[in-house]
């Protein structure tokens, strides 16, 4: 496996020198800022340079090379494999109200370019996703051989006033767009796809139960308004929401769920009207829940243990890709890159390091299935042997 990566410069040079590795087995990932889906310009060189190549990547509130972010460069991985297989499918978030059928016809396309497909890369424009919903779907298909996938939900930085921008993905065209669904598939004995996913985030209160919710929003938990009951645990610092609400997360799992099945969800917005919360995810009635808040040093251990859990080997060009959730880099603040800095020392050296800071977060472990995280560093793991 060959392995470049690259940053596009303030006066419109890359760091390295894009390589002309143009081929099917080589992949071209492009993380950048959201503004990009009003100028496109700065990517055509990239379309131009592999049109027989698998271009896909998103935008981010925060691109990652190695240990450091940014909230303006264009970063580009160029992955030229020698025996790891490609595939590719390009969805639209529109196509279906039923998110968990787009998630198994994407599988179902994958497999069906290459019945060996054992890892999955998956990105999806953040308006309209349905992520718990895209990832379920792609572990409905019977008797598949996809066991990983990585890949995340694109970001954008708030404005001043705290509006988010549009989210984009790359589509089949190369072109930054809203409401695309990208996935590539890997295939191949050679492939090494390994996943870890860390939170690090602890436990504010006791255990409750959602009593009243629909969709996204919830309205009661233990028969009191969320509202109400969200403030009591914020204490004075109630008067900073809903801006405060980004780094008090709730999390939740199914009633049937078990330890393993606890997911965080963000609180994207408060309503005083209804008392109620909306989240980042769905949450039905009778789920468990559970506030949660974070300190850095906890945040910074759980990003080292997920580096330390993939289990890379110092022998062989490696590239990881990290996922983080927006939520840990407004908590996190300017000691953000010291996020990237505990992943980075937890791995040999010469590993690639790319990414993004999102709206959520796509990963496996040994212990789950492909589920949707908030809040969590997730990192995928991609080599040949």
């Amino acid at each position: 496996m060959d392995l470049t990566i690259s940053r596009r410069t303030i006066d419109g040079d890359w760091s390295e020198p894009l390589p002309e590795w143009d081929s099917p087995s080589t992949l071209v990932q492009v993380y950048g800022p959201a503004s990009l889906i009003e100028d496109p310009s700065p990517l055509e060189e990239i379309g131009l340079l592999y049109p027989n190549s698998i271009i896909v990547g998103c935008s981010g509130a925060g691109i990652v090379i190695d240990d450091q972010i940014s909230d303006s460069q264009i970063v580009v991985s160029v992955t030229r494999f020698e025996k790891v297989r490609l595939s590719v499918v390009f969805d639209s978030v529109s196509r279906s109200t039923d998110q968990t059928e787009i998630g198994k016809d994407i599988a179902n396309k994958l497999l069906k370019q290459d019945k060996a497909v054992s890892g999955v890369l998956l990105f999806a424009t953040g308006e309209g996703m349905d992520g718990d919903a895209l990832g379920q779907g792609i572990d409905l298909i019977d008797n598949a051989t996809i066991s990983q996938v990585g890949g995340g939900v694109a970001g954008s930085l708030p404005d001043e006033n705290g509006v988010f921008g549009t989210t984009w993905v790359l589509d089949a065209n190369h072109t930054p767009a809203e409401g695309v669904i990208s996935a590539v598939g890997f295939s191949g004995d050679r492939l090494i796809f390994e996943n870890a996913a860390k939170g690090g985030w602890k436990p504010l209160g006791p255990e409750r139960v959602v009593t009243r919710a629909d969709e996204h929003t919830v309205y009661e938990i233990d028969g009191q308004p969320a509202l109400d009951l969200y403030k009591q645990y914020l204490g004075d610092k109630a008067v900073e929401l809903p801006a405060i609400a980004s780094i008090f997360p709730l999390t939740t799992r199914p009633q049937t769920g078990g330890e393993k099945d606890w997911a965080p969800a963000g609180v994207l917005s408060v309503d005083e009207n209804t008392k109620s919360l909306l989240l980042t995810r769905k949450i039905s009635d009778g789920a468990p829940t559970q506030m949660l808040r974070g300190y850095a040093g906890d945040l910074f251990e759980a990003a080292e243990d997920a580096a330390i859990e993939l289990k890379p080997s110092d022998d062989i060009k490696q590239l990881v890709i990290v996922t983080s959730c927006l939520g840990r880099r407004v908590k996190l603040g300017s000691r953000t890159a010291d996020e990237l800095s505990s992943v980075r020392q937890a791995l040999p050296d010469g590993i690639g390091m790319v990414g993004f800071y999102g709206m959520g977060e796509f990963s496996t472990t040994p212990s789950t299935t492909c589920q949707l995280y908030n809040y969590t560093m997730t990192l995928a793991l991609i080599a040949e042997r």
